[in-house]
């Protein structure tokens, strides 16, 4: 019966509560208007007094906040209040990052000291997604087979990419750029032994690429970026197996499990990088599509284990030869920027 009471009491006042909650936000909409108003009409030293109240209950938007700071920037600056027009501007920033100078609103004392301060992200960082095929480039051949007689064919398969992203500008062009991926890799080799006899492998690789790029960015709109990226980065080995098959002509093929490739995989592989992307803005981040070829600077294959695997030599007949694998992606991702705004002159 008491929580009966109690729940009763506090539906009978919550419209009241709600009431209130509105009543004061209309009240503040209201004054920021008047405040406008005001300073339009010259009744600068007013502009205090009609924002403060609202600013400290918090009764506005991030939005209505940089209207109301923008004002009285603007009031503290002809009241020639320096100290007061720094803090006004720092929260200005605050409440809207991407604030950018308006040539036909804001006053030249303004502007120059809106240029005081950092107003570029100091980090961005999202993550992104998408697919990979590899490129494979022959160094040296190996086999039990006669060489100059056999046949490499070398598949890609669809794989995929995941990764996050971290970014510190250095300038307004330039940035340091890191994107440490994850990478599903699966591609099929096929080779003549001889007119009778072929043998396939279809291999999983998972690995990860830690890289560090320099990035180089044009600026086409207020929403539309176009960036270029170049640099160096080393991919880990996780993982590595295949599907094995033998065919021969007589039927009597051979099949089996899986085989584990890590002794005869390379842990560590460096690579060149190079990418293409554009940042589309979307909310407060950016839309990011990229292109990337990474460039293989070593071989996938161990070759001093290249004997060591006897089920892939008596089974199969099969010698891995000396090869580098490249990695074309295509990813898609999101990226937020993070302002630390401060007066820097």
């Amino acid at each position: 019966m008491v929580k009966k009471k109690y729940m009763l009491c506090w539906l009978m006042l919550f419209p009241l509560v709600g009431s209130d909650f509105l009543c004061a936000q209309q009240s503040c909409e209201l004054r920021l208007r008047q405040a406008q108003t005001a300073y339009e009409e010259g009744r600068i030293n007013t502009l205090e007094d009609l924002l403060n109240d609202c600013l400290e209950s918090g009764q506005y938007s991030d939005e209505e906040k940089a209207q109301a700071y923008r004002l009285l920037t603007l009031s503290f600056l002809y009241l020639d209040e320096p100290q007061k027009a720094e803090i006004a501007m720092a929260k200005l920033l605050k409440s809207d990052p991407e604030y950018r100078l308006r040539e036909d609103a804001d006053p030249k004392e303004f502007e120059q000291l809106y240029e005081r301060f950092r107003t570029r992200p100091v980090l961005y960082y999202g993550a992104k997604a998408g697919v990979n095929a590899t490129n494979t480039r022959l160094v040296q051949s190996f086999g039990l087979e006669n060489l100059n007689s056999g046949r490499h064919v070398f598949q890609s398969n669809p794989g995929f990419s995941v990764g996050m992203l971290v970014e510190y500008p250095l300038s307004k062009t330039w940035s340091l750029y890191s994107d440490p991926g994850f990478h599903g890799i699966f591609d099929e080799y096929r080779r003549e032994l001889n007119e009778f006899t072929s043998v396939a492998m279809i291999e999983s690789r998972v690995q990860v690429d830690l890289p560090l790029l320099i990035k180089y960015q044009q600026e086409l709109s207020s929403k539309l970026k176009v960036y270029a990226a170049t640099g160096p980065s080393m991919s880990f080995v996780l993982a590595a197996s295949a599907d094995m098959e033998r065919t021969r002509l007589d039927g009597r093929d051979v099949t089996g499990p899986s085989i584990n490739l890590m002794d005869q995989r390379s842990r560590l592989i460096p690579h060149a990088n190079f990418a293409f992307g554009v940042d589309y803005k979307i909310g407060k981040g950016y839309l990011r599509s990229e292109v990337r070829y990474l460039y293989a600077l070593g071989l996938i294959n161990n070759p001093e284990n290249r004997l060591s695997n006897e089920e892939l030599l008596f089974n199969y007949a099969y010698i891995d030869s000396d090869v580098r694998k490249d990695l074309l992606s295509l990813q898609v991702g999101y990226v937020m920027p993070i302002y630390l705004p401060k007066i820097i002159k």
